[in-house]
């Protein structure tokens, strides 16, 4: 009996999967910084002309371009009073906003889970917060501005590391199969 060896289909096919993605553009995440002012102080320890700063990045691949936009935020990291927050810190996780293309700027709100935790928000270009176990808001307010980090991230697409993964898997069961043959 004459024995077929899929080794030369298994190898082409893998090839093709292999220069497929490669030659598939990557999603890219946008990376900004962002850096608050405070011009206003109502109560509380600040003082006008502190400053705080941050991150937050994206898909940009997604922006139509067209119109007023608003994407999910991929991470963000913000520095306030001696606390770091993620996205994971507002409910709705971050949203960064746009106008055909032109950043209107981030819309992030964190409120208390705690008595001794801050509160704020930022709005596009505003901010305000509230102290610790203060009892009014906003306790000052602020301006917020950004700058894009020049460097973008390379994001996998899921479809190219699901079909790599399966072409992995297929070898490994394709090679036990010819083994126990």
């Amino acid at each position: 009996m004459t024995r077929v060896s899929f080794k030369p289909a298994a190898a082409t096919v893998g090839a093709y999967v292999l220069l497929t993605a490669i030659t598939l553009e990557p999603s890219l995440a946008a990376t900004f910084s962002l850096q608050v002012d405070l011009t206003e102080v109502f109560a509380g320890s600040l003082a006008v002309g502190d400053s705080f700063s941050g991150s937050f990045s994206f898909d940009e691949t997604v922006l139509t371009g067209i119109g007023t936009e608003f994407l999910d935020v991929d991470s963000l990291e913000f520095g306030f009073l001696d606390e770091t927050f993620t996205e994971a810190s507002d409910p709705l996780g971050g949203l960064v906003g746009f106008e055909n293309s032109q950043l209107l700027g981030l819309e992030f709100s964190v409120d208390p889970l705690q008595a001794d935790s801050p509160s704020f928000g930022i709005f596009g270009t505003d901010f305000a917060y509230g102290e610790a176990g203060s009892f009014t808001f906003p306790d000052g307010l602020g301006t917020v501005s950004y700058a894009a980090v020049p460097t973008t991230t390379d994001v996998p697409e899921a479809s190219v590391v699901m079909g790599l993964l399966a072409m992995g898997v297929g070898s490994l069961l394709l090679n036990r199969f010819h083994t126990s043959c």
